[in-house]
């Protein structure tokens, strides 16, 4: 498998998908959250049974590392802040409400990939 672009909504502040991930289907929920200005990942299964919290989205950084359920997608999911790639300092900016799916875009890594 390859790593691959997870699709967002331009402009949503609160919406849910279905995301295929490793051959396993999830649904993705992104909320932007105004007062401190953040968006946030929830991974569930498609049941709603929530494997992953709101997680806070951070620019460069993979989000799954420290989740341990077992029902979790096997990879990586990271958002890649574009502007800062191949950059020798650290220029990296979290996304904020129009950046996700635009500067930012969101990525999955299998695990085999990862190997």
């Amino acid at each position: 498998m390859a790593t691959q672009e997870i699709p967002v909504q331009f402009e949503n502040p609160n919406y849910e998908q279905r995301t295929r991930l490793s051959g396993k289907d999830f649904l993705l929920r992104f909320r932007y959250q105004e007062r401190d200005c953040f968006w946030y990942l929830r991974i569930s299964d498609t049941n709603g049974n929530v494997i992953v919290g709101d997680t806070r989205i951070i620019a460069n950084l993979p989000l799954l590392s420290t989740v341990t359920d077992l029902g979790r997608p096997s990879g990586e999911i990271i958002c890649i802040d574009l502007p800062s790639v191949g950059q020798t300092e650290q220029t990296a900016r979290d996304p904020h409400f129009s950046d996700l799916g635009r500067r930012h875009k969101m990525f999955y890594q299998p695990f085999e990939d990862m190997l």
